[in-house]
C-alpha cells in the first residue's frame, strides 16, 4: 500500500545538520509516510548518514545522483520516485516540527487541497527568531490560487518557499510541475506556477517549518553571477505566463508588478557584482531572456554606474583608507563606481549608525567619529544631497579630516 505522504529530502554536504532533520520527521506524531533521501553527490559523510538511517528503518528510500545536479535536478529525482497521495519537500538542514505531518494531512484532506501552506520560524544563533505566518483573516478557507496570489500581493505573507506547503501529487502530475534545474529561485518559479494552476489552496496559521541560518546555507553564499541570470530566466517565465493572461486583469497587472521588482533587484545585484564583470551573455539563457538581460545590464548602466574622472579615481586609490560619508541614494549611486574601479579599504561613515543599515553593498557602516585612523590617511566622499553637502563639509574639517571629494555633482538630477 502507497504511503499518505512522500518526504523528499536532498541531501548535499549536510553531515553537520542531517541528524537534526531526519529526526524530526520519524518524531512526527503522524507515521504514514515514507522519506526520499536524494543526494547529490556529497562528499563528505552525508551519504553515509542515510544509509545508517535506512538501515534502522524501511520507510527510509535512498537515492544518490551520479553526479551533483544542484537542487532543482535533485528535488526533480525523488518527485519521479514519490509514491504518496501528498508530497513534502524537505530541506536536509532544516526541521519540521512535531504535530507538522499531522495536521497539514487533515487539513489537505477535510479541504480537499492541492496546497496547504503554513508559516515557519527563522532561526539564527545569537539572534531573535523571526516568524512568517499568514494573517489569521487568510486561514482555513480554500482559496483559489489565482486570488490568493493577488491577495498576497505587496504583504508579509509568503508562499514562495516550497518546503512551507504541502502538494497534492496528482495536482503537480496533472500540470507538469517540476523544478527549473540549473538556476537558484526554484521556490520562487515553482510556487509561482503552482499558484496559477491550484484551485483549492488552504493557508494556515500554524508555525511547522523550522528554518536554520548557517554558513553553508545558500542565502549566505557570496554573490555570483548566476544569482543574476537565475532573477532574468525567473522573470522571463513569469511575464510569459502572464502574457497570456487578459489584460487589465488583476492577475496580470499584480504579477507584472511582481516582475518589474525583480527586474530591480536584478540591476541592483549587477552593479553589486560589478557592472565592469558582467559577461556578454549566460549559457542558461535562451534568446529571450538574452534580451532581456542586455536591456537590464543598460539600465544598470545608467541607474548605478555614476563615476567621477579618471584622474578622480586615481587620487582615491593613493589614500589608504576611502570613507564614503553618507549611506543614503547618492551613496548607493557612486559607490559602486568605486568598487568597480578596484579602490580598496572604502567604508562608509555616517553621524549616526543606529539610524542607518548595517552595510551597503557589503561595505560597512560605521559612525565618522568611530574611525581612528590617521586624518592624513583617509580622503571624505562627501555623499550627500547638494542641500546638505556644505554642512558636511563643514563637520568633516572640524573632524579634523582635509582631503573630501563631493559626490553630488555626478548624481545631479538623477534623485
Amino acid at each position: 500500500m502507497n504511503p499518505s505522504i512522500s518526504i523528499i529530502v536532498p541531501v548535499y554536504n549536510v553531515g553537520a545538520y542531517l541528524a537534526r532533520c531526519l529526526d524530526s520527521v520519524l518524531a512526527q506524531t503522524f507515521q504514514d509516510f515514507e522519506i526520499i533521501c536524494v543526494d547529490d553527490a556529497s562528499t563528505d559523510n552525508s551519504y553515509k548518514i542515510l544509509l545508517e538511517y535506512a538501515a534502522n528503518d524501511s520507510r527510509f528510500l535512498i537515492f544518490q545522483n551520479g553526479h551533483n545536479g544542484g537542487l532543482s535536478y535533485t528535488r526533480n529525482v525523488g518527485l519521479e520516485k514519490a509514491r504518496g497521495k501528498y508530497v513534502y519537500f524537505l530541506d536536509s538542514d532544516d526541521a519540521i516540527v512535531p504535530d507538522c505531518l499531522k495536521k497539514i494531512y487533515d487539513t489537505a484532506e477535510a479541504k480537499d487541497a492541492d496546497i496547504v501552506a503554513f508559516g515557519a520560524i527563522e532561526k539564527e544563533e545569537g539572534k531573535k527568531d523571526k516568524l512568517y505566518s499568514f494573517l489569521e483573516e487568510m486561514c482555513n478557507k480554500v482559496w483559489d490560487g489565482r486570488n490568493l496570489f493577488v491577495e498576497l500581493h505587496g504583504t508579509i505573507n509568503y508562499i514562495g518557499p516550497v518546503p512551507f506547503n504541502l502538494w497534492r501529487k496528482s495536482f503537480l502530475a496533472q500540470f507538469k510541475l517540476k523544478f527549473y534545474e540549473g538556476i537558484y529561485h526554484e521556490d520562487n518559479l515553482f510556487s509561482f506556477f503552482a499558484l496559477i494552476y491550484a484551485r483549492r489552496v488552504v493557508c494556515i496559521p500554524d508555525l511547522f517549518y523550522l528554518y536554520y541560518h548557517h554558513d553553508g546555507s545558500i542565502m549566505r553564499k557570496k554573490l555570483e553571477f548566476k544569482h543574476i541570470a537565475s532573477l532574468i530566466i525567473l522573470v522571463y517565465e513569469m511575464r510569459v505566463a502572464l502574457q497570456k493572461e487578459p489584460c487589465g486583469s488583476r492577475l496580470r497587472r499584480m504579477g507584472m508588478d511582481n516582475t518589474a521588482q525583480l527586474c530591480a533587484e536584478a540591476e541592483r545585484r549587477m552593479s553589486v557584482f560589478g557592472l565592469k564583470n558582467l559577461p556578454d551573455s549566460s549559457e542558461l539563457f535562451n534568446e529571450e531572456e538574452q534580451d532581456l538581460y542586455e536591456l537590464l545590464r543598460d539600465l544598470a548602466q545608467v541607474q548605478y554606474r555614476y563615476s567621477f574622472s579618471d584622474v578622480e579615481y586615481e587620487n582615491l586609490k593613493s589614500f589608504e583608507h576611502v570613507l564614503v560619508y553618507g549611506a543614503g541614494k547618492v551613496a548607493r549611486k557612486v559607490l559602486p563606481g568605486i568598487l568597480d574601479n578596484g579602490i580598496k579599504n572604502v567604508e562608509i561613515v555616517v553621524s549616526s549608525v543606529r539610524d542607518n543599515e548595517a552595510s551597503l553593498y557589503g561595505v560597512p557602516v560605521r559612525g565618522i567619529k568611530d574611525i581612528i585612523y590617521p586624518k592624513e590617511s583617509c580622503i571624505v566622499v562627501i555623499a550627500v544631497k547638494a542641500g546638505l553637502a556644505t554642512e558636511i563639509k563643514k563637520n568633516i574639517v572640524n573632524l579634523g579630516y582635509m582631503d573630501y571629494l563631493f559626490a553630488d555633482r555626478i548624481v545631479e538630477g538623477w534623485m
